[in-house]
């Protein structure tokens, strides 16, 4: 990674005690028009069957975001392909007040280091959207590099967007 954030930040899992503060988050429209989630309202029950689900897959692994000991976000390694070593990633910071202050930096590079280390993945790769400037920014900066583009492949805000697919790569893998 070409870049070290100077923001503290740990990663931890999270726990069924989360679900109140993760529902919020699931529910805040400027934060799903970031990022290509179902822009449905998701009740308390639903989300809490969500986290059973993904903390119990053994093909994913679920982190929480903490800063000064607060759970301020998410980070996913899903479909991990454990054959293959690859597995896609997702990240998001909820707090409004805490999203652009470096904060996602400092776990993304956290989270490839872990994923490369203790998970012995070689690549990780994921989607973000054309118009999240500030994700592509952030991802080119930590390596990330784009593998391709689906066209017209997500529809919100009335209109349909280009998902831009993009991946690092563990070094001598």
């Amino acid at each position: 990674m070409s870049k070290r954030s100077t923001k503290t930040v740990s990663l931890t899992s999270v726990s069924l005690a989360d679900v109140q503060r993760i529902n919020g988050w699931r529910n805040d429209p400027e934060l799903s028009a970031t990022m290509t989630a179902d822009p449905r309202p998701t009740s308390l029950e639903e989300t809490e069957a969500w986290l059973k689900t993904t903390l119990s897959d053994k093909n994913q692994v679920l982190l929480g975001v903490f800063h000064n000991g607060q759970l301020i976000g998410i980070i996913r390694l899903m479909f991990i392909d454990w054959v293959s070593r690859v597995s896609e990633f997702g990240i998001y910071i909820g707090p409004p007040e805490l999203r652009g202050a470096g904060l996602g930096a400092a776990a993304l590079e956290q989270a490839i280091e872990f994923a490369f280390t203790s998970l012995n993945l070689r690549k990780v790769w994921l989607r973000v959207l054309s118009t999240n400037y500030r994700a592509l920014k952030l991802y080119r900066a930590y390596g990330f590099r784009e593998e391709g583009v689906l066209q017209q492949h997500y529809f919100s805000g009335g209109i349909y967007h280009d998902l831009i697919v993009m991946a690092v790569y563990r070094q001598n893998a």
